[in-house]
């Protein structure tokens, strides 16, 4: 899991395992003030050695933005950043 900033992610997808879920509540209550600030993004490794997961946007009612589901890769030589179609993933 990757710890991002909450005013980039308002919400993710969460893991479809039970174990997975229980490990990402455990760490999301060991963070300061229980990951008010932040979100952690839950990763699965790729074939391809990077890792992927995906969260919401907030979205902003008074700019008629709606929240839209975004694919973020990460990986040791880019470090976290969003998917682009030539990733192999949609970004919506």
């Amino acid at each position: 899991m990757v710890k991002v900033a909450s005013r980039l992610l308002a919400s993710v997808e969460m893991p479809a395992d039970g174990v997975q879920q229980a490990a990402y509540r455990q760490l999301q209550q060991s963070l300061p003030s229980e990951g008010k600030w932040c979100v952690l993004l839950p990763l699965t490794h790729r074939p391809d050695g990077a890792w992927k997961g995906s969260a919401w946007t907030a979205g902003n009612e008074q700019a008629n933005k709606k929240p839209e589901l975004l694919v973020w890769l990460y990986d040791a030589e880019f470090g976290l950043r969003l998917a682009k179609p030539e990733d192999g993933e949609t970004t919506k």
